[in-house]
């Protein structure tokens, strides 16, 4: 019976901890620490799901599932797949690096690209259309210096929401807009945010990004990515290792 009640407590404290650390942090600064862990991170792993919704009109509601999964260990070792459900296209689409030339491969196409040092951006960019922009959503953060754009670089904080759990995980919800600046000034794409960034980690574990405010009245678009994130793994470099298909 002691032990129950001394296990309790300590959950409790924990709990309480919890709390009085989110409370400790504003939306800024929960925000840029985040950004700052990331471009900081001398390895991270992942495994995701990006659900997507359309329709047009008077069509139904489609909606369409996918994963993916992330290898990285600074500076430029990494690799990134993409699956895309069977009820889609049953296609994939990889991104890697050995820590040289990044390379990619769409099975839709079964084209092998190689991008040297210097356009390794360009795998990423180029890759945000058959990856329904995962391949924009983590690695600009972990590859801060680079310039890359995407949803997380590009979103600005409107406020904070408070806090949700996302499974059993308590974590900060920020709300905020998404648009893409272009050289010219022109803007483009803008749509409203949600970040749940996780209270202990600091990692993101959720982003849904709403219908862009330039769609028709009647088009919903929306996408949500989750992430079961790990900061700073012991990564196998085998891991970052893609042989293209014969085939």
């Amino acid at each position: 019976m002691k032990y129950l009640l001394l296990v309790s407590l300590a959950l409790c404290l924990s709990i309480g901890a919890a709390h009085a650390a989110g409370a400790s942090l504003t939306p800024e600064q929960v925000l840029q620490q985040t950004r700052d862990k990331y471009a900081s991170m001398t390895s991270y792993a992942d495994t995701g799901s990006v659900v997507t919704r359309y329709r047009s009109g008077n069509a139904p509601v489609s909606v369409d599932t996918h994963t993916f999964r992330t290898n990285y260990h600074a500076p430029r070792q990494f690799l990134l797949e993409f699956r895309k459900g069977p009820e889609a296209a049953d296609e994939r689409f990889v991104i890697w690096s050995e820590g040289q030339d990044f390379n990619t491969w769409w099975s839709a196409t079964k084209v092998h690209e190689d991008y040297p040092q210097g356009r390794g951006a360009n795998a990423f960019a180029l890759g945000s259309l058959p990856t329904d922009g995962t391949s924009v959503m983590i690695p600009p953060l972990l590859f801060a210096k680079a310039g890359l754009q995407g949803p997380l670089t590009s979103f600005q904080l409107t406020k904070g929401g408070g806090t949700d759990k996302i499974g059993d995980h308590l974590c900060y919800r920020l709300i905020g807009q998404e648009a893409r600046a272009y050289g010219t000034g022109t803007v483009t794409g803008e749509r409203a945010v949600t970040l749940w960034i996780d209270v202990e980690s600091l990692l993101v574990r959720k982003v849904f990004e709403d219908t862009p405010a330039d769609s028709g009245s009647d088009t919903v678009t929306t996408v949500t990515t989750s992430f079961e994130p790990v900061a700073n793994p012991t990564i196998d470099p085998a891991r970052f290792h893609f042989e293209v298909p014969k085939n």
